[in-house]
């Protein structure tokens, strides 16, 4: 992984930030598979936490600023505006280092043994809601973005553009119905790292 993020470093801004986007998701994938083979608590804990909470909720971010990247709005992506965009996601990560005093990301985690594998359980605080609908909102800016660029022709391949749309609206899609359902739907397991790896993964093919 530290091969690819220096190879980043000789690339265009779009293709350093679109290597990244999957250099993370790698990392949330494997946090993910880390997770469910935990057989304890605090290190299926540990693992969910660093896997989708210090990695995968900047995944969006790094995926609209490939997406203004690529729609040719590169110049309206100042510093500050960048580092506003991490903003929410690093206060997340202090929420968690320091949710043991207040419970503002998890009120209570634990690990559920009862069924024929031990799934990870939890009760959200009230900031894990306002990060993943920050997370949703950068999303739903994604696919406004690349409609607009097809549609405008900004982009070189236009059809490629469409098809992030469509991925990024199929993890939408996804996302919802793990909330509506409270994970029930897939035996409560989060496999959003799973959904965005083959999202990844198919428009890197398109791509």
């Amino acid at each position: 992984l530290f091969l690819v993020v220096a190879y980043t470093i000789h690339k265009r801004d779009a293709d350093r930030l679109w290597i990244a986007a999957q250099v993370m998701v790698i990392f949330w994938c494997v946090g993910f598979a880390l997770q469910i083979s935990g057989a304890d608590p605090k290190t299926a804990a540990f693992w969910y936490i660093f896997a989708n909470d210090f990695v995968g909720f900047k995944v969006p971010v790094v995926w609209l600023l490939w997406a203004l990247t690529v729609a040719g709005k590169r110049s309206s992506l100042t510093r500050l505006r960048v580092i506003l965009l991490f903003v929410l996601p690093v206060l997340t990560d202090i929420m968690n280092l320091t949710n043991s005093r207040h419970g503002f990301m998890y009120r209570q985690m634990w690990l559920d043994t009862s069924g024929r594998n031990p799934v990870l359980q939890f009760l959200c605080g009230p900031w894990y809601w306002v990060v993943t609908a920050y997370c949703g909102l950068l999303l739903i800016i994604v696919i406004a973005v690349q409609v607009k660029a097809a549609l405008n022709r900004q982009l070189l391949y236009r059809k490629q553009g469409l098809t992030i749309v469509a991925a990024t609206a199929a993890i939408l899609i996804f996302i919802g119905l793990c909330l509506v359902t409270e994970g029930a739907l897939f035996q409560y397991y989060d496999l959003t790292p799973v959904a965005i790896g083959i999202a990844t993964i198919f428009t890197s093919l398109v791509f």
